[in-house]
């Protein structure tokens, strides 16, 4: 065989092919270092197979005959004692056979190793890295369809890449040489990228609301007061998800009253047909506390297809609803990846599932474990628009209840009764109209937010001061609105009441004594025992206070809801123990239905707002994305 140089090694290193480039020495001396001085004896053998094993991995199969093996004679013949020629030879025929069964062998293309040329192509295809405002790291590129934003570690990121690495060279990428690339490309965006907030289908930018289409052509609908208008923007950027689908374009007429024909409300109810289209509507408003629907009704009443009907015009998405999970842990990632979670057929659920549904509602988050062998946590934040369905309230707890907007739907008569086919044609062709209508009221909503005094009295006070603005915009006046929220506010209290055996024992008790009782803890919970048999409420069942602390605790879960039915509880302490008093408050008025009677009875003409309190700053006038740096621009205006 013909005996090389190191040096004309390197040269086949840089190009196989082709002439070696004289300015490219450095970089293949770095790689040929461990054996450019020949190695001293009793090292000879584990250098040549350290360098045998370098050169198989790097370089093409052509150059694994004459260069390889010239190259291992050169590097032979520095060595302090050189080994003998049929020692070297089965030395290389050895680690040659092994490189012939890796199949990530010798797979190094004419720009330099795959890491390098993968690196360069992310340049070239203009893939922007970045991290979100959660400290995440994130990848901006474009598919063949269109740019979407995934998260560097995601599946659909690393294929790409692979996709992209094989367009270029007609090659497999290595997965341990994609591993690395990812790492590398996370550390740039973590260190060396921008941050940029990132956004599920809706968000705020300078005053406006931002709603994402989420088309190929990333179409966006920009709403403020002034109107709507859609277009294509740089920023903001939004979050894509395999679930999503693409909204359709409004149109130019069109009104959200043309949603209620596809809804079946029980006895046409008018409190509930205009809180329905407020709720609709607070849904393409990101970043305050949003109410939890809560659909109610027997078999055949189209609960489901409500729900499908909403996810449609606020957050398409397939499949359309989601199932509850008996795992609380489940919730978050659904929570995160969906702005609006609707979730179909529930029964009930743990009290550890309420919790999580009220974070959900007024904006919360979750710290996982990454990982159980680090230290590293992942970070979940969102504030997201819930709805449920069930045949009865699904709602329990008081402190969910609260927060949650109710219902109820009748059973569709059989001579009323569509195919699946028929209904969604006819819906599919009312959207555009009804998507017009909503962006429409809610640019004029956005006009009078700033103007409206809210009275703010209730729990979720942010979606009473928006239905009140939204109420206004579509002809009603807020203290309309105000009203039916209030009534609604009463059948969630009274909700709440019958799904305590605690609260229903109390206010049986109150009536029993014509208004008044007065006892300790201890006495309470014998009385109301008591008081229980006669209301056929099994005490020996588990969710019944076998304690007088536990008793104190489920009367403070309901004391509100009591109030608002009209039982005040009151605790002293004493040093003979706690002293509790229940009596009755005849028009107490922290009742949201004598609250509702009186604002009926002082409503005025025009609005009716003459009865609020407090003008609170619109939420727009901030959002997240302002504190981001003025020099952090996503590039390519077809983005």
């Amino acid at each position: 065989m013909k005996l090389h140089t190191l040096d004309t090694i390197a040269k086949f290193k840089e190009a196989p092919a082709v002439a070696a480039k004289e300015g490219e020495k450095k970089k293949s001396e770095k790689l040929w270092k461990i054996g450019a001085d020949g190695a001293a004896k009793g090292k000879r053998h584990p250098t040549a197979t350290s360098l045998l094993g370098k050169m198989f991995q790097s370089l093409p199969k052509e150059m694994w005959g004459v260069p390889v093996w010239g190259a291992l004679q050169a590097w032979n013949q520095k060595n302090e004692k050189p080994l003998d020629e049929k020692e070297l030879q089965r030395i290389y025929e050895s680690i040659k056979k092994k490189a012939e069964e890796n199949p990530n062998a010798g797979q190094q293309t004419e720009d330099g190793s795959q890491a390098d040329t993968l690196l360069e192509l992310c340049t070239e295809e203009s893939c922007i890295l970045f991290h979100d405002q959660l400290g995440e790291p994130y990848a901006y590129f474009k598919t063949p369809k269109q740019w979407i934003v995934r998260r560097i570690g995601s599946n659909d990121f690393q294929n790409w890449l692979r996709r992209l690495f094989y367009e270029k060279t007609e090659k497999a990428i290595a997965d341990t040489t994609l591993k690395s690339v990812a790492g590398l490309l996370t550390c740039k965006a973590l260190y060396d990228g921008s941050e940029f907030h990132l956004y599920n289908r809706i968000a705020v930018q300078k005053g406006s609301i931002v709603y994402n289409i989420a088309d190929e052509s990333g179409q966006t609908v920009v709403i403020d007061k002034k109107g709507y208008n859609v277009t294509s923007l740089k920023e903001p950027l939004f979050r894509h998800y395999r679930h999503q689908r693409p909204q359709v374009s409004p149109a130019s007429e069109g009104a959200i009253s043309d949603l209620l024909p596809f809804v079946n409300l029980k006895g046409g109810n008018k409190d509930q047909e205009l809180l329905l289209l407020v709720y609709t509507i607070t849904c393409f408003i990101p970043d305050f506390p949003h109410v939890i629907l809560v659909i109610s009704g027997e078999k055949g009443s189209a609960k489901s297809t409500l729900l499908k009907l909403i996810r449609r015009i606020v957050d398409p998405a397939k499949p359309p609803l989601l199932g509850l999970s008996e795992n609380a842990d489940d919730l978050p990632q659904q929570l995160d990846h969906n702005y609006f979670a609707p979730y179909d057929n529930v029964s009930g659920f743990s009290r550890k599932i309420s919790d999580r549904l009220c974070r959900a509602s007024t904006g919360d988050g979750d710290t996982k474990r990454k990982l159980y062998s680090d230290d590293d946590d992942f970070v979940r934040e969102y504030q997201r628009c819930v709805a449920l369905n069930g045949i009865n309230v699904c709602a329990k707890e008081p402190d969910l209840l609260e927060r949650c907007l109710l219902i109820e739907l009748e059973r569709i008569p059989k001579d009323k009764r569509k195919t699946e086919k028929q209904l969604w044609v006819e819906f599919d062709t009312a959207l555009p109209g009804i998507l017009n209508g909503i962006f429409s009221v809610l640019s004029k909503a956005i006009g009078k937010y700033d103007t409206i005094e809210a009275p703010g009295r209730n729990r979720m006070a942010d979606f009473e001061h928006w239905g009140c603005a939204i109420a206004q915009a579509l002809g009603y006046s807020a203290q309309k609105f105000i009203e039916a929220y209030e009534r609604n506010l009463g059948l969630q209290n009274q909700e709440a009441i019958n799904e305590s055996d605690v609260a229903i024992a109390i206010v049986a008790l109150v009536e029993l004594e014509e208004g008044f009782w007065e006892g300790t803890t201890t006495e309470l919970r014998e009385v109301l025992e008591k008081v229980a048999g006669e209301e056929k409420i099994d005490v020996k069942d588990r969710s019944w206070p076998k304690r007088a602390n536990t008793l104190g605790k489920r009367i403070r879960e309901v004391q509100s809801n009591l109030l608002d039915a009209g039982i005040q509880v009151e605790t002293k302490h004493t040093n003979a123990g706690s002293v509790i008093t229940l009596k009755r408050i005849a028009n107490h008025p922290s009742s949201a239905v004598t609250e509702a009677i009186k604002a009926t009875e002082s409503e005025k003409s025009g609005d009716g707002d003459t009865n609020m309190s407090g003008v609170v700053p619109s939420p727009l006038s901030h959002d997240s994305s302002q504190e981001q740096a003025e020099n952090k621009n996503v590039t390519d205006s077809d983005s």
